[in-house]
């Protein structure tokens, strides 16, 4: 009826495979009893809107909490063409995705003042062109935090800059490894704004990738 009301809403190992959704998912998690864990988007195509890309929020893959986490997501996101902004990480696998035009990141890993991220995030492989921003940017985070970035191609993409890559500053014990990356032909000084996560060694080491890999990467 009008007057109803969910209490709260949970999903557990939940698979969105091939899918094409116009729009986006927006799962928000602001309820004391509901839980979001294991869920995985695989294979799935994010058809976004040219009109609509320049609202804030307008994302294909967000999930939203203040004071909560999304415990061990460990996402896959394959085949999307939407940027992907999670607050409140704790341990994810971002890969093999295509993300064409964003007017902000492609991948945001945020946090609050009570959520800073945790756990294992991996970004690998994926092939981000056309980003007005950062392609990577992430938030506050603990000393449990590791963040490994490794073989991801970005093209015509970085914000007015050039920076391609942004973290808040790390507490001692985590980690940030941002090598073997394509970083739109840019020196790692160039593209890196945190000197203290910037990569000896540019250019990928091999990958899957759904998109054709140039000599110059």
């Amino acid at each position: 009826t009008n007057g109803s009301y969910h209490a709260h809403n949970s999903l557990k190992n939940i698979t969105f495979k091939e899918l094409t959704i116009s729009g986006g998912v927006f799962l928000s998690d602001y309820s004391a009893d509901a839980v979001n864990t294991d869920i995985i988007f695989e294979g799935c195509i994010f058809q976004g809107n040219e009109a609509s890309m320049e609202t804030n929020g307008f994302n294909g893959i967000k999930m939203s909490a203040d004071s909560k986490y999304f415990s061990d997501i460990n996402c896959t996101f394959t085949n999307y063409y939407q940027a992907i902004y999670i607050q409140g990480v704790d341990g994810a696998v971002i890969k093999n995705n295509n993300i064409d035009g964003t007017v902000h990141n492609a991948i945001a890993l945020q946090s609050s003042e009570d959520n800073f991220l945790k756990g294992t995030v991996e970004v690998r492989e994926n092939f981000i062109e056309n980003t007005q921003d950062r392609a990577i940017r992430v938030g506050n985070a603990t000393a449990e935090f590791e963040l490994t970035a490794e073989n991801n191609i970005m093209v015509n993409s970085g914000d007015s800059d050039g920076e391609l890559f942004k973290a808040e500053s790390l507490p001692e014990g985590s980690s940030a490894v941002l090598e073997n990356n394509y970083w739109n032909g840019r020196t790692a000084e160039e593209a890196v704004a945190n000197e203290a996560f910037r990569p000896e060694h540019i250019g990928i080491t091999g990958g899957t990738f759904t998109k054709e890999v140039l000599a110059d990467y």
